[in-house]
């Protein structure tokens, strides 16, 4: 059977002051990951792709920088224009698609 994981429990997992709430949150997340009965809605979906993806972006610019042997100034540069890139990305799609 499926269970629904409402957005309060990934808050409680990923809760700082930890506490019986992120135990109890964290473990079912874990159970429901295990057994495969979990489910999130749409929107915690897309915005999860959506950070995961600008995450990606900036580690890339990173490396990036990093290969190419770029100091700090340029590091930040190549990271801001790999995240602008990505932005610009979905706000295209946004615009496009609706």
């Amino acid at each position: 059977m499926r269970s629904f994981l409402d957005t309060n429990l990934l808050v409680y997992a990923d809760a700082a002051d930890g506490g019986d709430k992120q135990l109890a949150a964290i473990a079912t997340i874990r159970e429901h990951m295990l057994a495969g009965t979990g489910v999130i809605s749409t929107q915690v979906a897309i915005w999860t792709a959506i950070a995961v993806g600008l995450v990606v972006l900036g580690v890339l610019g990173v490396r990036f920088a990093r290969i190419r042997g770029f100091g700090t100034l340029r590091t930040c540069a190549a990271v801001a224009a790999n995240l602008a890139f990505g932005v610009l990305v979905v706000v295209l799609k946004l615009l496009l698609a609706h």
